[in-house]
């Protein structure tokens, strides 16, 4: 807890980051004539990051009580709860779209 502030400067951008991709990715999927299945596919893909290798890289280069080794690990904090959310959210859209396939 005593780097809470650290915290919530790797968080913020990571949350926008996903967003933004996952969003993008979508949009430009159903431009494209691609499936629901596949655009919420690709756009899941687009937004997740290898967070585990950036953890380990983070650990084995900076050591365990680095910032950077914060900063990796607050990743998957953020993504895999975002990417859950996201799930009702690609629904919605699909559901509101008519999204087929």
């Amino acid at each position: 807890m005593h780097r809470i502030m650290s915290v919530v400067r790797v968080a913020v951008p990571l949350i926008v980051y996903f967003i933004i991709i996952f969003f993008f990715t979508i949009l430009v999927t159903y431009r494209l004539g691609l499936g629901y299945k596949l655009g919420t596919t690709q756009s899941y893909t687009a937004a997740s990051n290898n967070l585990e290798l950036a953890i380990t890289v983070a650990v084995a280069t900076f050591g365990a009580n680095s910032d950077q080794a914060l900063a990796a690990t607050v990743g998957p904090l953020i993504e895999v709860p975002g990417l859950i959310e996201l799930v009702y959210v690609v629904k919605w859209i699909g559901q509101r779209w008519g999204w087929k396939g």
